[in-house]
């Protein structure tokens, strides 16, 4: 059987489950039917994450910096890929043309 994938929200439900409302962890499982040791990576997970400290203006900036660098590295990547696709299927037909 291959490896279950389950979305943020699911796992933040299941969590909610267990820290918010009180639920066993065990409980929790068995009706999820997933389980302990994820159900246990999520809670840790949860908890480092709501103990990080929010993240400083330079911080933030220096993120935004990023996600508009990648952002433009994407748009260039698509636009290869693109001329890649029009090209081969160019030269596809000019193959298929010229074998004729």
């Amino acid at each position: 059987m291959g490896k279950r994938v389950f979305s943020s929200e699911f796992k933040a439900k299941a969590v909610e489950l267990v820290l918010v409302q009180g639920q066993s962890v065990a409980r929790t499982c068995q009706v999820l039917e997933i389980g302990e040791t994820a159900l246990r990576r999520w809670i840790e997970q949860r908890r480092i994450r709501d103990s990080a400290p929010p993240p400083t203006s330079a911080e933030r900036e220096a993120l935004l910096q990023k996600v508009r660098e990648l952002e433009a590295q994407l748009g260039e990547v698509r636009q290869e890929r693109d001329i890649l696709k029009k090209s081969t299927s160019y030269f596809l037909r000019e193959l298929e043309r010229s074998g004729k």
